[in-house]
């Protein structure tokens, strides 16, 4: 039996991948950690969510996919999942343990996981992040499952940080080091780019206003 907090899968949910040829994508790992609890991950191929639940309860690694339709019952104050791993069945329940949605069909996908390990940066080599070149949209599912999001709380930010400016873009939201996200830089020509493009199409109208003032 598998059994974690159901409040983190609407965000790992935002890095499965969809319809994708490597079918264990679409799919959320989970495995045991050695410190107690479990590591829950989910990738796309080009960025990766991984998540540290303390208080789960995990024997063996599996990946199970879920329906899109589970992410409305995972709001419930106390909610959690439970994986029948005999049965393959995957079920959301309330904090009294009541059933709120019992997914149809097996769960679980017989496949080899990426090692999420691998993916992780060496943390001591971390510099805050220039964002290299990003997708604007990696950027923004990333900022959005912060798990402070909708609270008027001050201080739910995100910060970026790189082992070097070709890197990963590593993710960290304030508060929940649980939390950690990797977005991997899009491979393209910048070199027409920047700020060669900028002063050709503006010139450098900053240096021309000092240069009048003075």
């Amino acid at each position: 039996m598998i059994k974690f907090s159901a409040k983190y899968l609407p965000a790992l949910m935002k890095f499965m991948a969809k319809k994708d040829i490597r079918y264990y994508l679409m799919g959320i790992h989970i495995e045991p950690d050695p410190k107690g609890g479990a590591i829950l991950a989910a990738t796309d191929g080009h960025r990766m969510l991984v998540i540290k639940d303390k208080d789960a309860e995990c024997k063996e690694s599996a990946i199970f996919n879920i329906s899109r339709a589970a992410a409305v019952f995972c709001k419930k104050e106390g909610a959690y999942v439970t994986i029948d791993t005999e049965a393959q069945r995957l079920t959301i329940l309330d904090e009294a343990a009541n059933e709120l949605f019992l997914q149809p069909g097996k769960c679980l996908i017989e496949a080899k996981f990426p090692i999420w390990q691998r993916v992780l940066p060496d943390f001591t080599k971390l510099q805050q992040s220039s964002l290299s070149y990003t997708a604007p949209e990696y950027i923004s599912d990333a900022v959005m499952v912060h798990p402070g999001s909708g609270h008027k709380r001050v201080g739910h930010g995100c910060r970026f940080w790189q082992e070097n400016e070709n890197g990963p873009v590593i993710v960290e939201y304030s508060q929940h080091p649980e939390y950690i996200a990797i977005i991997m830089p899009l491979r393209t020509d910048m070199s027409a780019g920047g700020i060669d493009a900028w002063t050709k199409v503006f010139g450098n109208p900053k240096a021309d206003l000092l240069s009048a003032a003075s």
